[in-house]
Parts: C-alpha cells; sequence; structure tokens
C-alpha cells in the first residue's frame, strides 16, 4: 500500500493508505465487515458480496477515494472519501452542495482504535487529507447523520457542525 497521508498528533500517527486489490486489503475488509455493529451500519458481509457490490470494491468509481487507516502502522479501518454531488448524499442535500464539497465513509473495525481516545485523531487527520487532496474543498461531510453513531457524537462534541442532519432520511 502506498501511502497517502500522515499526520502526527501528541506522538501518535495516523496514517492513511490506498486500498489495494490485495488479498490482505480484501481480508481486512471481510473480517471488518462481518463485525455485527459494522453490519448494521454498512449492510454488507461476506467478502463474495463486497466484490459483487461495485461501490465497495478496490476497482470501483475512481471518484471515490478508497483508504485503508492504520495507526502506527496497525490497520484499524477502511475509509471511503468522495464527491457529495455525485452521491446520494447530494440528492438530499440538493442546492445546498458546492461542486467540491467532499463526504466521508468511516468503518473501524478494530475496536482499540475508536472512542473519544482516538477518533479525533484519526477523523481530523482525513479531514486534513480531504483539503489537501484537493484545494477547492471548502466543506467536509460525514454520513450517517450525526447523532447515529458514535463517531458522529463524538464529532459534534469536538467540531464538526452539524448543519443538514435533518434532510438525510434514517
Amino acid at each position: 500500500m502506498a501511502t497517502i497521508h500522515s499526520r502526527s498528533s501528541s506522538g501518535e500517527v495516523p496514517t492513511m493508505k490506498s486500498l489495494e486489490n490485495a488479498p490482505s486489503d480484501l481480508d481486512l475488509l471481510h473480517k471488518w465487515h462481518n463485525l455485527e455493529r459494522v453490519a448494521r451500519f454498512w449492510g454488507e458481509g461476506g467478502l463474495a458480496r463486497i466484490r459483487s457490490n461495485s461501490s465497495r470494491t478496490p476497482w470501483a468509481a475512481s471518484t471515490v477515494s478508497q483508504l485503508i487507516g492504520c495507526w502506527n502502522g496497525k490497520p484499524f479501518g477502511y475509509f471511503e472519501i468522495y464527491w457529495v454531488k455525485e452521491d446520494i448524499l447530494g440528492k438530499y442535500l440538493g442546492g445546498n452542495v458546492d461542486a467540491f464539497d467532499r463526504g466521508i465513509h468511516c468503518l473501524v473495525g478494530e475496536t482499540e482504535f475508536r472512542g473519544p481516545h482516538r477518533v479525533p485523531i484519526w477523523l481530523s487527520a482525513l479531514v486534513h487529507y480531504c483539503w489537501l487532496a484537493d484545494m477547492r474543498t471548502a466543506t467536509v461531510m460525514m454520513e450517517p447523520r450525526v447523532g447515529q453513531c458514535q463517531a458522529g457524537q463524538l464529532c459534534s462534541r469536538r467540531w464538526i457542525l452539524q448543519g443538514a442532519r435533518d434532510s438525510i432520511p434514517t
């Protein structure tokens, strides 16, 4: 995997690497998607389903950046960074979306990297990457709605604005 972004915070280093169509990456996705708490939000499970779903494969649309997050070298999560206008989220937000707004889908597979001691660090690294990857990006959004998951609740307590949260159906 090629490192695309690394950001140190308090001596801890979350790194984002490009997802590859390699057995090790697919094995991680299979493992993580089959966790009950992950399957509840992502609605996917099993390697065959991941391969057959074009929106969640390493060879998917070129407009989606698919990343594996590592913490001091250990893989802990899968992330998708996409253009909001080209995603279903853009449909629900309508005219409130600019051409270069980015969105993030998050999946933290390893339990030790969840919670208030980790989420703000790796999430700020992802948002930072969005702004660096395309300087035209002014807004970074996250789904599901902020109140629906623990990561969202941590965000709302920290630094993410909850502007259009009620326009997205549950």
